[in-house]
């Protein structure tokens, strides 16, 4: 064989190979993220429940999330925070405390100056804070100084893992598991493939949801969040 027929053979080795690595992680990115199916009722958007092998920061949340195309999760209807939920309904995506659990991290914020505990509330998106499913007593503003400015599912003592939210302080480390959201937008295959890439990284240690694949780009920005310290 001369070195050119050598050459063009490896070429095309080296394609193939590509392709099933492409086509891996797009299987691999297949089972990491769930729609929520016009359909079913729902918005088209897809979720991706993460639980990280330590705890982390709503911060550090917050960016990871933006970093993957998406935002954390916006709950804007009961319907949706209920199939939200339905994700990380299981012990893996909670930690226990003495005085209770804390599950995921969402979406949610406190403007800054905001009177306190319950007003100024937004979405990183930038959609209207209008559905609202605080557990008894929350948001309280009862720790950190009283500056808790996010928000999570949560329980208290021994209650039962409920689609309620709690209020806590946005750089303490607390949670270690999340929800991202992401909204598809018409896109060529070659997008496509390319946001699957990214999804599917590797995370070690962290547990995925499995479902459905994402078909075309994400909404890459968080509006309206702006440094706070």
């Amino acid at each position: 064989m001369t070195r050119e027929g050598s050459f063009s053979s490896s070429r095309i080795g080296i394609g193939l190979v590509c392709m099933f690595v492409v086509l891996s992680y797009v299987g691999a990115a297949g089972a990491a993220v769930v729609q929520w199916r016009i359909e079913d009722g729902g918005n088209g958007h897809y979720y991706e429940a993460i639980a990280e092998p330590s705890r982390l920061s709503w911060t550090e949340a917050n960016a990871i999330a933006a970093q993957q195309g998406g935002n954390l999760a916006t709950l804007t209807s009961a319907e949706e925070n209920e199939f939200v939920f339905s994700l990380i309904d299981e012990p893996s995506f909670w930690y226990d405390y003495w005085w209770g659990s804390a599950g995921p991290m969402l979406g949610g914020y406190q403007l800054e100056g905001s009177e306190e505990p319950d007003e100024g509330w937004s979405w990183v998106s930038g959609e209207d804070f209008v559905y609202e499913s605080w557990d008894s007593d929350q948001p309280n503003n009862e720790y950190h100084d009283g500056y808790e400015d996010v928000l999570y599912y949560g329980t208290l003592f021994d209650a039962e893992r409920q689609p309620l939210w709690h209020d806590y302080q946005h750089d303490h480390i607390q949670s270690l598991s999340y929800v991202i959201e992401y909204v598809p937008e018409p896109a060529t295959l070659f997008y496509a493939t390319l946001g699957l890439l990214a999804l599917c990284r590797p995370r070690n240690g962290r547990q995925r949801v499995s479902g459905g694949i994402i078909a075309g780009q994400a909404l890459a920005r968080q509006r309206g969040l702006g440094s706070r310290k």
